[in-house]
């Protein structure tokens, strides 16, 4: 590629320096324009360097935004991470109080689905949380006896699996 590019400068330069001048070497005809076997052998450097310019160039890697690309990769992570949650606490309640004793019913608390689009363990935790501090700001004397949390990739099959603890059968 070096020694075609240098050729085609070296023939460029002498067919500049040469002013009609009459030359022996077959570079030029009578009236001093260039002659025809020497334009062939221009126009083959040329074309070489032209092919070895457009190989070189196909060959590179294409650059690509780096910043986008984490983009693109961090929104399908997120969106193949996207979860919709529900949780269902067993509570036990105060029925009746009286002076000496307390009767207690247990009872199935459900959550609406929430819709948690890069869910993990932290995501999970908070959820749950805020569902046990909903429920303890609304009781006066319940207990949480255990919380049970689900999570599906689609409403539909959280819906369906909701359905389960609100809809007997």
């Amino acid at each position: 590629m070096k020694n075609q590019l240098i050729s085609v400068i070296l023939i460029s330069l002498s067919l500049v320096s040469c002013k009609k001048e009459k030359s022996s070497n077959g570079m030029f005809n009578e009236d001093g324009t260039i002659s025809d076997s020497m334009m062939s052998v221009v126009k083959g450097h040329l074309n070489d360097a032209k092919i070895s310019a457009d190989s070189i160039v196909k060959s590179r890697p294409k650059k690509v935004n780096t910043e986008v690309a984490e983009e693109i990769k961090s929104e399908q992570s997120q969106i193949s991470n996207k979860k919709f949650v529900f949780v269902v606490l067993k509570v036990s309640e105060a029925t009746e109080i009286g002076a000496d004793y307390k009767k207690y019913q247990t009872k199935e608390l459900v959550s609406g689905i929430n819709e948690i689009s890069n869910y993990n363990e932290d995501a999970k935790a908070m959820l749950e949380d805020q569902i046990i501090q909903e429920y303890k700001m609304g009781a006066w004397s319940g207990n949480i006896i255990s919380k049970e949390t689900f999570a599906f990739d689609n409403y539909s099959s959280a819906s369906k699996k909701r359905n389960t603890y609100l809809i007997e059968q």
